[in-house]
């Protein structure tokens, strides 16, 4: 991506995460967040929300630490372990400064799992796309079948967004901190890839 593209993607981006944050912070309520709610909640059932856990896992600390594992066996290159690392450990540094900085109580419909701490934004949202997105990257540096490449970004995309999504069904986050999460991870991780693709380039 060019640095004229890159730097205006970034500027528009995070002027977005402003205006959400203002909203947030002006608003009790927002009429998208109970919207998009009711729409995946009127899908509850016992199996369903059985698959919604198990795919909201996939964001969560357990998983991304056994698949950060896994991830630096695969790739085998020391800077790749370190980068992985170094990614995931920033991003969950940065969503608590945010969640402190903003305070915004969870939503008070049902949850279906237990979550502590504030919802603004969301910490699966942001670790999900910053740890997946990176490893969508990495992928695309290797010299494995484009085809395969393809597939896997296609996989990981799905994912980040169901993962997204699972935390509004389960009723532990509101739509927009979930739209804030994304945002932020990508205005980050643009900024980390740029920051260490000569590293990766050198490896």
């Amino acid at each position: 991506m060019k640095k004229n593209l890159k730097f205006l993607l970034i500027t528009i981006l995070t002027i977005i995460f402003i205006v959400l944050i203002v909203f947030v912070k002006t608003n009790d309520y927002l009429e998208i967040d109970s919207y998009i709610y009711n729409c995946l909640i009127s899908l509850k059932n016992p199996l369903f929300t059985k698959i919604v856990t198990g795919i909201t896992n996939f964001g969560g600390t357990f998983i991304i630490i056994i698949l950060i594992i896994l991830s630096i066996i695969i790739f085998r290159k020391k800077i790749y372990s370190i980068l992985i690392t170094a990614n995931i450990i920033s991003v969950v540094l940065i969503t608590q400064v945010l969640k402190m900085l903003i305070q915004r109580p969870r939503p008070s419909v049902p949850h279906l799992v237990e979550e502590s701490g504030f919802s603004f934004p969301s910490g699966h949202a942001m670790a999900s796309l910053a740890f997946y997105g990176f490893l969508i990257y990495l992928i695309w540096q290797t010299n494995i079948n484009k085809k395969a490449k393809i597939g896997i970004t296609i996989i990981l995309a799905i994912l980040i967004l169901l993962i997204g999504l699972s935390r509004i069904y389960l009723g532990v986050h509101y739509f927009t901190d979930v739209v804030a999460g994304f945002i932020c991870s990508t205005i980050y991780l643009l900024i980390y890839i740029d920051y260490v693709k000569k590293y990766i380039n050198n490896a």
